[in-house]
């Protein structure tokens, strides 16, 4: 029997603040630390037959105008597994202007690597830059990127425009908007960006690839659902998931079957403070609904932020994969 092949659907997670919070909240924002009482989990260690290791390659070298890169994102296509795609807030545009989203490809399995920047960013003026919806904009942030079946690759984030004159040059952030880029072929051929405007601030969005499209994004940090059934050219009226509003900081996966997987820490969604679970909510092939929320973990036991001795921010970022 031949099954009809299916269109796959971009699926994107976002996170969303409420546009009434202060503008540098949902950048400075500190989750809340454990209680003292709470002891960390300890892991217990098994042996494993040894995996050979190969040498480490540096796909952005350290001379000028390459700089450092973060939040550094990877996928492999499954149209072609020799071909490979790595996405970072790549810095090479300071001290003139803000991060930008790098884009690394290689061909040959990793071994090498050509390196460029997502088009639109400040003083790109090839036609791409100058057509792309973010070119009114400093500054992405948050990559997250995904393949769909057929070579596909779909690049989310954060556009914003940062001001120069806050704390170390990061000034008052405008309103974010989630958007998601798209490269045809392999990840070899640029095609667009479209924007996922909305009322709310948004932040830590996530990105999955099925043959259904699914969404969600978070009001006062709560997680709602979105989905695109035309490649990433539009996307569908987001719905809270979970409907409490309860969910930050999500993460997500899709079963072989079609149903969406969203896990989120657990927030008060009116006081921000921290319900100490970690939960899971299914939702139906195509994102036609929620079918149920569970609290996976209860209770929940997250990294305070800062580390102990530390000076950067500890996210608890609940991550899942399904077979």
């Amino acid at each position: 029997m031949v099954l009809p092949i299916k269109r796959p659907l971009a699926i994107l997670v976002l996170c969303l603040a409420a546009t009434t919070l202060p503008p540098l909240q949902a950048e400075s924002r500190v989750l809340q630390k454990p209680l003292p009482t709470m002891a960390y989990s300890t892991l217990v260690s098994t042996s494993f037959p040894a995996v050979p290791v190969g040498p480490n390659i540096d796909i952005a070298g350290e001379v000028p105008p390459d700089r450092q890169q973060v939040e550094t994102t990877v996928a492999i296509d499954p149209h072609n597994t020799s071909i490979m795609v790595a996405g970072a807030q790549d810095l090479r545009l300071k001290p003139l202007e803000h991060r930008w989203h790098g884009y690394y490809r290689s061909t040959d399995g990793g071994q090498t690597w050509i390196t460029s920047l997502l088009p639109g960013f400040p003083g790109d003026s090839s036609p791409a830059g100058l057509s792309s919806p973010l070119h009114t904009s400093n500054t992405t942030s948050d990559p997250v990127l995904a393949f769909d079946r057929q070579g596909n690759l779909y690049y989310a984030g954060l556009v914003f425009n940062v001001s120069a004159n806050g704390p170390l040059g990061n000034g008052p952030i405008g309103n974010t908007v989630a958007f998601v880029a798209k490269y045809a072929n392999d990840g070899g051929t640029y095609s667009g960006a479209t924007l996922i405007k909305g009322p709310l601030f948004a932040d830590k969005e996530w990105i999955d690839l099925s043959f259904d499209a699914n969404l969600t994004a978070t009001s006062y940090f709560g997680t709602m659902f979105t989905r695109s059934t035309d490649g990433g050219r539009t996307f569908s009226l987001p719905f809270y998931a979970p409907a409490d509003m309860t969910g930050e900081l999500p993460g997500m996966t899709v079963d072989p079957s079609g149903y969406v997987y969203v896990s989120t820490l657990a927030y008060n969604p009116l006081t921000g403070s921290g319900l100490n679970y970690t939960q899971v909510t299914k939702i139906a092939p195509g994102g036609s609904g929620i079918i149920q929320n569970v609290r996976a973990v209860n209770p929940a036991q997250w990294l305070p932020s800062f580390l102990p001795g530390g000076q950067f921010r500890t996210f608890t970022i609940p991550q899942m994969a399904s077979d």
